[in-house]
């Protein structure tokens, strides 16, 4: 194999490779990027976690066709330093030789043979497509993408829900103690073949892929994998298997509705993360139309502050929150203000944006705190 490429998109694209392999215990080859370069000009790059699939195909001049298997880390590392905007990869035995200018590497690679799979990746065919706006996907995502639980023992709770409810997509993410939800126009609600949920680190690849490609793309389902293609690209996700919580059960709404301005609320919760354990919940009091936040720690001191409502508060309220949870439900948000909504202890404060048409479509729930 020998090859002469622009370095800037193959760098790009190897960067991305390298975050899908992964090193694990006695799997070397997940450590690697599968490329394979065609006489019409194609060169493809593939890696794999057994996960999540990434391939891409790029244009490059072809001297010799062939194919080879490197680490990802160690190649995309090399094409990002070389020096020049022109790169030369070659083929010597098992050594791939990656010149730029005066500089040369070279890599120590694996044969084709041994990784079988990822000469086959991607060429199953489409299932059901999703029609869905680009950046409204990018943006749910994102929106509820923070609530999604990092513990491996409840691999349910370890991606994102997706469902069709009539003609909508819903999104829905919960690590047990906050919950986040938001909604897309779908087109039509037969185009979900049934609820799943897609791991974190596959929203996030999806996102990086969204966010490098501005053109039409297509989503769609394919057997247990949710697949994003576009031209010359494919990410496939392997969906979780596992039955995600009933979360309309949890989802109560108490009757107290407190309206904030959200970049002031976000800068005392802020304040309030100063002093005190990470773990520590921050008290909102609700008076005589004043509220106050407030936090103690037993070693470190304790922080006081009120705050202004945007609208008289003619209620009484007492309760509790994680800081941490409060500050990245608003963050989430993109409106001046946004509604907490409170109950008693037993119920979830709900925090929504007043100013959507439909405030309920991207809204958050946090689980109260003792305090």
């Amino acid at each position: 194999m020998e090859i002469k490429i622009e370095k800037k998109p193959l760098a790009g694209i190897l960067a991305h490779a390298a975050k899908v392999a992964v090193r694990k215990v006695n799997l070397t080859m997940l450590e690697m990027v599968y490329l394979e370069a065609f006489s019409d000009g194609r060169l493809v790059v593939f890696a794999t976690d057994l996960e999540i699939g990434f391939m891409r195909t790029t244009e490059a001049k072809i001297t010799k066709p062939g194919a080879t298997c490197a680490n990802a880390k160690a190649l995309a590392d090399v094409v990002r330093a070389a020096p020049g905007d022109e790169l030369v990869l070659s083929l010597r035995g098992t050594v791939l030789e990656v010149r730029s200018g005066k500089s040369t590497w070279r890599i120590n690679t694996v044969a084709v043979n041994g990784s079988p799979e990822l000469s086959r990746a991607g060429t199953e065919p489409a299932a059901v497509a999703l029609d869905c706006g680009k950046h409204d996907l990018r943006v749910a995502l994102r929106r509820v993408l923070y609530a999604v639980s990092d513990d491996d023992t409840r691999h349910n709770l370890c991606g994102v829900f997706l469902e069709a409810a009539g003609d909508r997509l819903v999104l829905v993410a919960t690590d047990g103690h906050r919950m986040a939800k938001d909604e897309l126009e779908a087109g039509s609600g037969a185009w979900i073949p049934a609820p799943m949920i897609v791991p974190k680190k596959g929203v996030e690849e999806l996102l990086r892929s969204l966010d490098e490609h501005d053109g039409a793309g297509s989503l769609s389902v394919v057997g247990s994998s949710l697949v994003y293609s576009h031209e010359g690209a494919r990410i496939e996700v392997r969906l979780i298997d596992g039955r995600f919580p009933a979360w309309r059960d949890v989802w109560r709404e108490g009757e107290s509705v407190l309206a904030l301005d959200r970049a002031r609320f976000l800068g005392a919760l802020r304040r309030m993360s100063i002093l005190g354990d990470q773990g520590a919940a921050v008290k909102l009091q609700v008076e005589d139309g004043s509220v106050t936040l407030s936090r103690v720690d037993p070693d470190r001191g304790e922080s006081l502050e009120e705050i202004e409502p945007v609208q008289e508060a003619s209620f009484t309220a007492r309760i509790g929150f994680s800081p941490l949870y409060m500050r990245e439900a608003c963050e989430s948000f993109d409106g001046e203000q946004v509604e907490v909504i409170l109950g008693d202890d037993h119920h979830p404060i709900v925090v929504r944006d007043p100013g959507s048409k439909r405030p309920n479509v991207h809204a958050a729930i946090i689980m109260p705190m003792r305090v």
